[in-house]
C-alpha cells in the first residue's frame, strides 16, 4: 500500500462517525441544490463526500433522511432569530428576524434553497410538518409587522412579509460580484421598503 494510501485510510479511521455524517450531509445538500433531489443519487453523494455510495447508509437510512435532516437544521438555523426576536419589542424583533434571514441566506445558502424550492420531496408526513413550520415561521414575522402597522389586516400583513421574503430569493438562486458588506445592506434596504411600504393602490391621473 502506498504511503498516501495508508495516510487517507488513517485519517478515514479517525474521522468521528459524527463528523462523517456532517461531511455527508453537506455534500448531499450541495449536490440537492446544483442538481436537484431526483437527480442526484448516493453515488453521488459519496463520490463528493469521499466514500462509496453504500457507505452512507452507515449514517443515513436513505436520500428522505439526508433530506429530512437538511430540513430539521434549516429550521434550528431559521428558529435562532425568532428566539432572539421574542426577547424584544416588535421594532427590534422585525429587524432581527430581518438580519437573521439573511445571515442563514448567505451563509447557509444550499440549506434554505432546499427549504424553499424542495418540499415537495420531502415524505408527506414530514411535509406537512414542514409546512406547519414555515407558516409559524411567517407568523411571527406577521404579529411583528402588524404590531407597528395596526392598520394593515392580517392579510395585508402577511402579503406584505411574503413579498419582503421574497426580496431575499435573489441571493438564493443567483450570486453577485458584491462586497458582502454592500449586499447586505441593498437587501435590506429593499426588505424594508417592502415591509414598510405604502399598499395603497396608486391614485389614478386625471386628464386636463
Amino acid at each position: 500500500m502506498s504511503e498516501a494510501r495508508t495516510s487517507t485510510a488513517a485519517v478515514r479511521r479517525r474521522t468521528p462517525a459524527r463528523s462523517r455524517r456532517e461531511v455527508i450531509l453537506e455534500a448531499a445538500v450541495n449536490l440537492f441544490r446544483e442538481r436537484g433531489f431526483h437527480s442526484t443519487g448516493i453515488d453521488d453523494i459519496g463520490a463528493v463526500a469521499g466514500i462509496s455510495g453504500p457507505a452512507v447508509y452507515r449514517h443515513f437510512a436513505n436520500k428522505d433522511d439526508i433530506l429530512i435532516t437538511a430540513f430539521a437544521r434549516t429550521w434550528e438555523r431559521m428558529m435562532e432569530g425568532v428566539a432572539v426576536a421574542r426577547t424584544m419589542e416588535p421594532a427590534e424583533a422585525v429587524e432581527t428576524l430581518m438580519r437573521s434571514h439573511l445571515t442563514v441566506c448567505i451563509e447557509h445558502r444550499s440549506l434554505i434553497s432546499l427549504w424553499t424550492f424542495e418540499q415537495r420531496h420531502l415524505p408527506p408526513n414530514y411535509r406537512r410538518e414542514a409546512r406547519r413550520q414555515q407558516d409559524g415561521y411567517v407568523g411571527a414575522w406577521i404579529g411583528y409587522l402588524n404590531a407597528l402597522r395596526p392598520e394593515l389586516s392580517r392579510e395585508e400583513a402577511k402579503l406584505a412579509v411574503h413579498a419582503a421574503l421574497g426580496v431575499y430569493q435573489c441571493i438564493i438562486v443567483f450570486e453577485y460580484d458584491v462586497e458582502r458588506e454592500k449586499l447586505e445592506a441593498f437587501v435590506l434596504n429593499a426588505v424594508r421598503a417592502t415591509l414598510f411600504g405604502d399598499l395603497s393602490p396608486p391614485r389614478k391621473r386625471t386628464r386636463r
